[in-house]
């Protein structure tokens, strides 16, 4: 299981503490429901607008996308078969091994220094391969999003509606 993050040029990648990896599987996945792709595009999808923290994990053939979003995190679960799998799960610990898989790639993005402390190096073509996979779904549907978003007031009624989702509500604003 890995960590990506991108530098200019290639996605990069740093292993998943052991302790992260069992609360995922452990506690994170058994609270996954199923997420339509329209539930996706008018809610966590507007999360990526927003200054979130967030980290993309390659676990095998799916990636789960992390984001800190007050009072915890949204997971989502992404595979190959384009589903969609979401759970909210309030954390309210800054030393919980989740919030640490979430802040530690989000700085070293941005730090080259965190980038060498956390151990990231260039990506192994199987985790570029996964990763391309899980996410063609989601790309596909990201291009579709943006035709739609074509205009100011097209964007506005996308992020009023995705605030009324349950995944996103509590501290989202449009």
């Amino acid at each position: 299981m890995y960590a990506v993050i991108w530098d200019d040029h290639h996605m990069l990648e740093a292993a998943v503490a052991p302790e992260a990896q069992r609360f995922l599987h452990e506690t994170v996945a058994p609270a996954l429901a199923p997420l339509a792709e329209d539930d996706y595009q008018f809610g966590p999808a507007v999360l990526l607008t927003t200054e979130a923290r967030f980290v993309y994990v390659v676990d095998g053939a799916q990636v789960w996308w992390l984001v800190e979003w007050p009072p915890g995190i949204v997971a989502m679960r992404f595979g190959p078969e384009g589903a969609y799998e979401v759970a909210r799960l309030p954390i309210e610990d800054d030393d919980h091994p989740v919030v640490e898989l979430v802040t530690v790639p989000w700085s070293a993005q941005f730090d080259e220094a965190d980038r060498a402390d956390a151990g990231f190096a260039r990506s192994s073509l199987e985790t570029q391969e996964a990763w391309e996979q899980a996410m063609a779904p989601v790309q596909a549907l990201g291009e579709r999003l943006s035709a739609f978003l074509a205009d100011e007031e097209a964007i506005e009624a996308w992020r009023n509606r995705a605030a009324n989702s349950p995944w996103v509500r509590e501290s989202f604003s449009p």
